[in-house]
């Protein structure tokens, strides 16, 4: 096996990783960390690094494949604590890309939430098939509305003038003019987030 892709054992913490020399040479600070004068080879052939194994593995991710960390959930949001710890190791690693896009807020633009909202009558909520990547919220509010009331009681032109004719209007005017009623009116606000990752926004461009 050539010394580029020599078998590399860390101990970070109390989790081993197995990486590659060529992956870890891609950093100046663990070209050093790897040479024998830094003393952190153990008598197994391990080395070991203080760190913390959980945020490591993003970092040697990175490092395997230039591509950035997406801490990201529908429910949660961006797990902005993680982030605080990765840039930390990135920066104790001298990993400027990685630092720098974690600083700069490079993984906001990587999605991208569309939110789309429509009022329906209580009893007219269509139904809608939603993909796994939407959020669905619902909201029920009530306000008083005037309602139209047909002068000749005919209930399928209650709430629409538009369908009483000439003998509607006649009573009408008989009565004095149109008579509005005041009642309930419930309605349901539906919300529907969608989110989408551009995964090209996490790639590196070195």
């Amino acid at each position: 096996m050539s010394s580029s892709n020599q078998l590399i054992q860390l101990q970070v913490g109390e989790r081993r990783f197995t990486t590659t020399r060529t992956t870890l040479d891609k950093v100046p600070w663990f070209i050093a960390f790897l040479k024998p004068e830094w003393g952190s080879r153990q008598s197994d052939g391990s080395y070991f690094l203080d760190a913390e194994p959980d945020i490591f593995e993003h970092i040697l991710c990175y490092l395997r494949h230039e591509t950035f960390p997406l801490f990201y959930t529908h429910k949660s949001g961006f797990d902005y604590g993680k982030y605080n710890a990765l840039v930390a190791q990135a920066d104790y690693f001298g990993i400027e890309e990685l630092n720098n896009w974690i600083k700069k807020q490079g993984y906001v633009d990587a999605v991208q939430t569309t939110v789309r909202m429509a009022t329906y009558g209580v009893d007219d909520l269509p139904m809608q098939q939603l993909g796994g990547n939407t959020e669905v919220e619902h909201h029920v509010t009530s306000r008083m509305v005037q309602e139209y009331v047909c002068p000749r009681g005919i209930s399928s032109h209650h709430g629409n003038r538009t369908r009483c004719g000439r003998q509607c209007d006649n009573a009408n005017e008989a009565q004095g003019g149109a008579r509005f009623e005041e009642r309930q009116l419930l309605e349901t606000t539906r919300i529907i987030k969608t989110t989408d990752v551009r995964y090209n926004q996490c790639r590196s461009e070195s």
